[in-house]
């Protein structure tokens, strides 16, 4: 609360004396009545004062708030918008990329070595479906597509951002399809393929290097590297990916792949 001061003087330094008020600097004189009357103003100005600075907290909270809420927002909608992207691009032709995982079931397989080993735990990430035609419906050419991918990506604009990634496996191609952000799909903006390099790091530390191209939005691996492909992540329970393109180096990325349940579900398109 704010002190009682002189009018004339604005000093502080009231006094009372034979019952009037006196101000020690300058000698103004107050009754009694004009004490009160200025007291009950200054509650006035605190009370004020008071309620000013419980609406300015609360407009600073609600500021707050709101921009947790945008905040929120920034990062729902890349999700929702790859969701709705990744249900699109898979009810066309040369789609393939959406996500129908299954529960993971808890049982035991045998490992190469034949023992029986709790990492070997098949999950069922991979599912079949069937490419479509002009007019949406299913044909016979299937494929088998695996639950998103999440690993990251850099270039010479960022480092280590969020990216999503796709495998497809065909009657006649392996191919990977790159989301970065989650949502934006690589494509090829030339008329010619664009060359990269994929190198893959098993369970016990082998590096094996392979070589795909883009030509549309997927990078197919290329035919001479396909079937050892195949056989790493068949015979790995996850591999770790590591893809560069040749024309930008300095565009990479990096996600792990796994093996679950492949090697039941590649029969089942003709592999």
């Amino acid at each position: 609360m704010s002190k009682l001061t002189c009018d004339v003087c604005n000093s502080d330094n009231i006094i009372k004396q034979d019952g009037i008020f006196i101000c020690q600097n300058c000698g103004a004189k107050y009754s009694v009545a004009d004490m009160q009357k200025k007291y009950k103003q200054i509650s006035v100005n605190s009370e004020d004062e008071n309620i000013n600075k419980t609406k300015s907290q609360a407009q600073q909270k609600n500021k707050k708030s709101k921009s947790i809420w945008i905040t929120l927002l920034w990062i729902l909608i890349p999700v929702v918008v790859f969701i709705i992207g990744v249900n699109l691009f898979d009810s066309n032709k040369s789609g393939g990329v959406g996500s129908n995982s299954t529960p993971v079931v808890s049982s035991l397989s045998k490992n190469n070595n034949g023992n029986t080993s709790s990492q070997s735990t098949e999950e069922k990430i991979w599912v079949k479906k069937a490419y479509v035609d002009e007019f949406g419906d299913e044909t016979s050419q299937t494929y088998l597509t695996c639950d998103i991918l999440i690993g990251t990506f850099s270039n010479s604009a960022t480092t280590n951002s969020s990216c999503c990634f796709k495998m497809l496996i065909d009657k006649s191609n392996i191919a990977i399809i790159i989301l970065e952000y989650g949502y934006s799909i690589v494509k090829n903006p030339y008329s010619r393929g664009t060359e990269y390099g994929i190198q893959v790091k098993s369970e016990d530390g082998r590096i094996y290097k392979f070589y795909g191209t883009m030509n549309d939005d997927r990078i197919i691996i290329d035919d001479k590297d396909e079937s050892s492909f195949l056989n790493v992540l068949k015979n790995n329970y996850s591999l770790k990916v590591y893809i560069e393109e040749y024309d930008t180096p300095s565009s990479s990325y990096n996600f792990t792949i796994k093996r679950g349940n492949l090697n039941e579900m590649l029969p089942s398109v003709n592999r």
